[in-house]
């Protein structure tokens, strides 16, 4: 189980409170990132999804943070010059 932990998730259509505080507690720091299923998720579910992982940041603005930008620059550093002119 413990190398289960070292895995990676994403929030591609699992944004829900319940899912959310699953992974924050059974995964490693830094190893859920963004996902969307765009473009094969209707528009209307991927926004939904959106505003479920925005107002659980209410509830843990860091694991939020480390979601939508921070484990993806970790994981992939060529991205932190493009987030640093967006975030």
């Amino acid at each position: 189980m413990e190398d289960a932990r070292s895995f990676y998730f994403d929030t591609a259509l699992s944004a829900g409170a319940p899912t959310l505080a699953l992974l924050r507690e059974f995964t490693r720091p830094g190893h859920v990132l963004f996902g969307s299923d765009f473009p094969y998720a209707p528009e209307l579910a991927i926004v939904d999804m959106n505003e479920r992982l925005d107002s659980y940041g209410g509830r843990d603005e860091a694991f939020v943070r480390s979601i939508c930008y921070e484990a993806a620059v970790r994981l992939f550093p060529r991205l932190a010059e493009i987030f640093s002119s967006v975030a």
